[in-house]
């Protein structure tokens, strides 16, 4: 691998976590595992506001780390690729061991 290609990929992943570095952002991932939820649901599992949740949705759909789809007036989404839990969990495993 090249050096840009190295530096490019090193600053994709810095962009990644950039995005997980939100304990909000987080709690929304985790409510979408395995599920699709809408806004207003994410809002009363996660006991935050609309506007809120629509903030940092509007982030991880842009890191594209979430979709969306439209269902008539309902928007819903979910996680885009599973994987990205699976790093979110190892990071917190990693968290728990060293506290």
């Amino acid at each position: 691998m090249n050096h840009m290609t190295e530096r490019l990929k090193h600053e994709e992943g810095e962009r990644i976590f950039k995005v997980l570095a939100s304990a909000k952002r987080l709690a929304i991932l985790h409510a979408l595992d395995g599920k699709e939820m809408s806004v207003d649901e994410l809002t009363k599992k996660l006991g935050v506001r609309k506007s809120n949740i629509s903030q940092h949705l509007a982030i991880l759909r842009y890191a594209r780390l979430v979709k969306m789809r439209r269902d008539a007036t309902r928007v819903y989404y979910r996680v885009t690729d599973p994987k990205i839990l699976d790093c979110c969990r190892i990071i917190g495993n990693f968290a728990k061991k060293y506290r």
